[in-house]
């Protein structure tokens, strides 16, 4: 229609839109119709992407149900119900879209009560004792793409883990990476009536770093007297089961592990005294790797091992650490979700966009003409000409062996380069892929064939063969993905 060349093809998307570009390099009805993908924080195989078909079908009667839809008692006719349910208006529907999780969250609720009187409960000290112990997770999706389905054949990890001997994902060029603070916007929105309880501007709880000096105590008695629905819990360890741990993981142990695992700050672990930004650093940390980062970086990891050395395709990860000087919002918040975007599309050079948000500086444009001649060269050619701008070698290829990628920041008018890394967040993910999975086989054991009876010797699962190597030992999300980071970008409450 544009007089483009249909075999040149370059789909890209951010955050959900990354997931979807995703699921067509592993859905046989897409396969053919591109040849390259940009994947910017998110994959299919990130927690929140996908679901089974009974959870879908659960969750799906259940909203039948709110719209009068049925099913009836004597009737699961599923196509009486969807036209039944083709009649209502869709302004009803997304108005009771996240009633349809109302089984869910009972079963967390009961989930959280168990493990607030066995676990939680323990550790508080009668002065900290929260009376309100409801529970949410701070990220997560109503309605989500279901397997297995036409679309979607089989579940997205073990599709893409079997790929090297199924060759049933597509062979592309492949550029995709993370910003430096995934985390960060996804829990300030989540808990903003706790970061915006000071004259609704945005500011960490200040009762996130212990000890509080005689005028924060003196307020933080007041809040906790007149503000009764505010979570004001001053050991940060608490809040990881109670928001940032999924169902499946809502355990004693694996929430303590993750809590070591990434330093959140607790006298569970010997600490006396810390602050508000490193709380808040542990937990971007945590749900940055847990939600974003890892299922990127994985799905890069597995996809190199599909298309093997010295193959015909390429792939370049980054990992995106700029963050605009001028941005009007507090420094603590880093480098949000999704910020890279505006430089990716020339918003430094969009007059309409500086005249009513805020400038960017004569190094932010030119960092920003670099990121726009990086994503156009792989668009056209998968990235030649030794990996410009200004090569050689400026952007290096990522293989299942280096691991290397590119951090993304603007660089001094004297450097020529972009410093390069390896490895990105390569324990953190092993703690995500193998040892909360050796947690939950020792909490949750499977019955011992010869004997009849469970065992708290779990078989552990590792990166390498050995389950006892260094990476297996233990070392140690309630929102729509709205594609609208720009509310809390321009959001001054």
């Amino acid at each position: 229609a544009f007089g483009g060349d249909n075999s040149q093809i370059t789909l890209f998307g951010e955050s959900a839109g990354a997931v979807s570009v995703s699921y067509h390099l592993l859905s046989p009805y897409t396969q053919g119709y591109f040849r390259r993908a940009i994947l910017n924080s998110g994959s299919a195989i990130a927690w929140w992407a996908s679901e089974d078909r009974w959870a879908a079908s659960r969750r799906s009667l259940t909203l039948a149900k709110l719209v009068k839809c049925g099913p009836d008692n004597d009737s699961t006719d599923v196509n009486k119900i969807i036209d039944c349910m083709r009649q209502v208006t869709p302004e009803t529907l997304q108005q009771l879209t996240w009633s349809a999780m109302s089984n869910e969250i009972r079963e967390r609720r009961i989930q959280y009560a168990q493990y607030y009187q066995q676990n939680l409960h323990r550790n508080q000290e009668p002065a900290n004792e929260v009376a309100n112990v409801e529970t949410m997770l701070y990220f997560d999706l109503p309605f989500k793409p279901v397997y297995p389905s036409d679309f979607i054949p089989k579940m997205p990890f073990m599709q893409l883990r079997d790929s090297v001997k199924n060759q049933d994902v597509k062979r592309a060029d492949l550029l995709l990476g993370v910003v430096k603070n995934e985390g960060v916007f996804w829990i300030m929105y989540a808990l903003y009536k706790i970061f915006l309880i000071r004259n609704r501007e945005w500011n960490i709880p200040f009762w996130w770093g212990q000890p509080m000096d005689p005028r924060l105590s003196k307020e933080y008695e007041y809040y906790s007297k007149f503000s009764k629905e505010l979570d004001m819990d001053t050991d940060p360890h608490n809040l990881v089961a109670r928001y940032f741990i999924t169902n499946i993981n809502m355990d004693g142990l694996i929430s303590e592990g993750t809590s070591f695992e990434y330093q959140v700050p607790s006298k569970l672990f010997g600490k006396t005294s810390w602050t508000a930004k490193e709380t808040l650093d542990a937990l971007d940390a945590m749900t940055s790797d847990k939600s974003f980062k890892c299922p990127t970086i994985e799905f890069a990891e597995k996809y190199a091992l599909m298309l093997g050395r010295n193959a015909a395709h390429s792939i370049w990860m980054y990992s995106f650490e700029q963050r605009s000087e001028l941005l009007p919002l507090p420094d603590w918040t880093g480098v949000l979700h999704g910020y890279e975007l505006d430089y990716v599309f020339g918003s430094p050079f969009n007059e309409r966009f500086t005249g009513k948000y805020y400038n960017y500086t004569e190094t932010e444009r030119q960092f920003s003409d670099d990121l726009m001649k990086f994503w156009t060269n792989f668009a056209k050619t998968g990235m030649s000409d030794s990996s410009a701008p200004d090569g050689p070698g400026a952007w290096p290829e990522y293989d299942a062996i280096n691991r290397k990628h590119i951090v993304l920041k603007a660089r001094s008018p004297t450097s020529r380069g972009f410093q390069i890394g390896e490895n990105l967040r390569k324990r953190q993910c092993n703690f995500w892929r193998y040892q909360v999975q050796n947690l939950r086989n020792y909490t949750n054991p499977k019955p011992n064939c010869s004997s009849g009876v469970g065992t708290r010797r779990a078989q552990t699962v590792g990166p390498t063969k050995s389950a006892t190597s260094k990476h297996s030992r233990f070392r140690g999300v309630f929102l729509v993905l709205v594609g609208a980071f720009e509310l809390l970008r321009f959001l001054h409450l």
